[in-house]
């Protein structure tokens, strides 16, 4: 989401600063800024929006989900704001609800990359692998060197028993860096030998 003016001076230079804050790793004062622009306006769609970001950088999971529900009842269709909720609700373990904002993602805009990586991850912990090896699968078409969506899809594979192609996978992972993929590939592939 672009910063974009919202009509008054005093509250656009409040989200610029808590911009500027954000950026330089100072968030709690970038939180304090967007909270007094949300005191002089609390429809301002984009400092609902920071500051759900900023919340969910400072592990403030359920503010970071008040002001994306919030941002959501002004803006329903709002994806941005939908797919960082869902990101929260991930986080807290909510993954039924996750999944809903992370499925309404990809009901507005089909094919989004992170709503689909982020699916495919929930999935996988509520038990629908085929769900999470089709997301990763489609993810894997945009972005074929990412390790933790191989490890991911690698292990949907094995879960659902496509033992081989799961363990070329978590192979793939492994060569292209990720570390927990060789626990991975010892637990699901090792036996294989």
């Amino acid at each position: 989401m672009a910063l974009i003016s919202c009509g008054s001076p005093d509250v656009d230079e409040l989200i610029m600063d808590a911009f500027n804050l954000r950026k330089s790793g100072e968030l709690e004062l970038a939180a304090n800024k967007l909270t007094k622009a949300l005191k002089h306006d609390p429809g301002v769609k984009q400092a609902l929006y920071q500051r759900g970001i900023v919340y969910i950088e400072l592990k403030r999971f359920e503010e970071s989900i008040e002001d994306f529900s919030s941002l959501l009842e002004l803006d329903p269709g709002n994806t941005d704001a939908l797919l960082h909720r869902g990101v929260a609700f991930g986080r807290i373990n909510n993954l039924k609800k996750a999944q809903i904002d992370f499925d309404e993602v990809l009901r507005l805009s089909p094919g989004d990359i992170e709503a689909l990586y982020n699916r495919g991850y929930v999935r996988i912990h509520l038990g629908n692998f085929e769900g999470a090896a089709d997301d990763f699968n489609s993810f894997l078409s945009h972005r074929s060197l990412n390790p933790e969506a191989h490890l991911f899809r690698g292990v949907s594979r094995v879960k659902i028993g496509e033992v081989v192609a799961g363990c070329e996978d978590i192979n793939q992972a492994i060569r292209l860096g990720h570390e927990g993929a060789k626990r991975a590939f010892q637990d699901f592939c090792s036996p294989l030998q």
